[in-house]
């Protein structure tokens, strides 16, 4: 698969956002197929990036059968939530901030959905080593949400080194990232499929911003994010091990969390 980069005037300006995920405008989820998907944004690379679609395929979404979600869970548990709250501030005492908010809309790869969560299991997979690899430890937190009940798109907070943040280092992330997709889903079939921002310091609580109304109140969501985000078969949210409950309560971090090192 060949694929199209294009460079435009970033609407940024090229400043790194300061506000954080839960905040009013800002990492809002673009309608599959807008020309907002498939952004690297950060501080020194004023421009947009871009997977495009397959050559001579129309930039519309590929017709697929609704599935079924009967059953499954219809919102993010307080627990959910807070294992993913503890695990953001955790990830950053410990060196690995997690500022790359990556978001795959399949409903614009040829798969059409993910009713399983596997597609993005095999995703999560073949960046961890990709990155491990260049001698980079893989650790996010993630959810998957499904609102209105049509395909699901799914939200991946993860680290990347502050030399992985901008510039050819950041756009090659970016093109693994795409190559997996492509990869797992069968092909992407138009624009919006993928999704990479960089962020300063995000808190999280967008991945949460599905559970309900005692996971809203709790953790103080803005109300305009206050949306129960579909039904989910399998698992609906988590963080890799190393910033887990098991790996934070093993950890001396936790009474130390001022004073991790940043990458």
């Amino acid at each position: 698969m060949k694929y199209q980069r294009v460079t435009l005037n970033c609407p940024t300006g090229g400043t790194l956002y300061t506000e954080n995920l839960d905040v009013l405008g800002t990492s809002r989820d673009p309608e599959p197929g807008s020309t907002q998907g498939n952004t690297v944004l950060a501080a020194t690379a004023p421009h947009l990036c871009g997977l495009g679609p397959r050559a001579a395929q129309p930039e519309t979404r590929h017709p697929h059968p609704k599935q079924c979600r009967c059953g499954g869970a219809a919102y993010v548990t307080v627990p959910q939530a807070i294992n993913m709250m503890e695990a953001v501030p955790f990830a950053e005492s410990i060196g690995l901030p997690l500022v790359a908010h990556l978001t795959i809309y399949w409903a614009v790869t040829e798969a059409g959905d993910d009713p399983d969560g596997k597609l993005f299991a095999k995703v999560r997979e073949g960046l961890d080593k990709w990155l491990k690899r260049r001698g980079i430890e893989f650790a996010g937190a993630w959810a998957r949400e499904c609102p209105g009940g049509d395909a699901e798109h799914c939200h991946l907070l993860f680290h990347l080194p502050r030399d992985c943040r901008q510039g050819p280092t950041l756009i090659d992330v970016e093109e693994v990232i795409c190559r997996l997709v492509d990869r797992h889903s069968g092909g992407v079939w138009g624009d919006g499929a993928i999704k990479l921002v960089i962020w300063p310091n995000p808190d999280g609580k967008y991945l949460i911003k599905g559970g309900g109304l005692e996971v809203w109140k709790r953790f103080r969501l803005r109300t305009e994010h206050r949306r129960l985000q579909g039904t989910i078969q399998g698992k609906r949210c988590g963080t890799t091990e190393n910033i887990g409950s098991r790996a934070r309560r093993r950890s001396p971090a936790l009474h130390n969390r001022g004073e991790g090192l940043s990458c």
